[in-house]
């Protein structure tokens, strides 16, 4: 490698190897072509992180009509509500997406979903709610975190950071050692996130 190439370049290229290795995203500059890959067949359900730069999607029914065999896309409130599309146009919300927040995405078969986009590095995610209110929010796809507890240690007055299973229950970092299980984040899926009060957090990434 020429002595003159700088640390930036490194970085750069070592991501793009990491992203490809992955099989999930190849990355040209902080664009990302990202394949979702949804293994959980309804009634099980796939959490869904879209980058914080992208023009794919307006609204949830661009999102459900984007997915093969979908059977429904939801977003969770702050009380934990869901608003769910089920193909439908009277009796769902066809609501805007905010690509900062995750989605829910059940699916009758597995199958793959192609999301482009590019990532915001100014962009700082509201947590607006105070606990026992949640976020459930987007992570980077080039981020740094390898365990929750990094995410968790990285954000203010955090009181959780989950995980939500195919069956919908939750695994949590709480901030101790023992109770908790300390996950692995996964590329492309959502967290949910608790805070004690309103804040911002600026996720960290390559």
């Amino acid at each position: 490698m020429p002595r003159f190439m700088t640390k930036k370049v490194i970085l750069t290229l070592g991501l793009a190897l990491i992203l490809a290795a992955g099989g999930l995203a190849t990355a040209s500059n902080m664009g990302f072509k990202f394949v979702k890959n949804y293994s959980a067949v309804s009634p099980d359900v796939n959490t869904v992180s879209l980058p914080y730069f992208q023009s794919q999607f307006t609204n949830v029914q661009s999102v459900f009509n984007n997915i093969p065999g979908v059977t429904q896309v939801c977003r969770i409130n702050p009380t934990e509500a869901r608003d769910c599309w089920l193909g439908d146009y009277t009796g769902s919300l066809n609501f805007p997406i905010v690509s900062e927040d995750g989605l829910i995405v059940g699916v009758s078969a597995a199958i793959t979903q192609i999301v482009v986009g590019s990532h915001n590095p100014s962009l700082a995610l509201s947590l607006n709610n105070v606990a026992p209110d949640i976020n459930f929010k987007s992570l980077p796809y080039h981020m740094t975190y390898t365990t929750v507890q990094q995410v968790f240690n990285d954000i203010t007055g955090v009181t959780q950071v989950c995980r939500i299973n195919p069956n919908e229950s939750k695994d949590c970092w709480l901030g101790d050692y023992t109770g908790s299980l300390n996950w692995n984040p996964v590329i492309g899926d959502a967290v949910v996130i608790g805070v004690s009060a309103a804040t911002t957090w600026t996720p960290d990434h390559y």
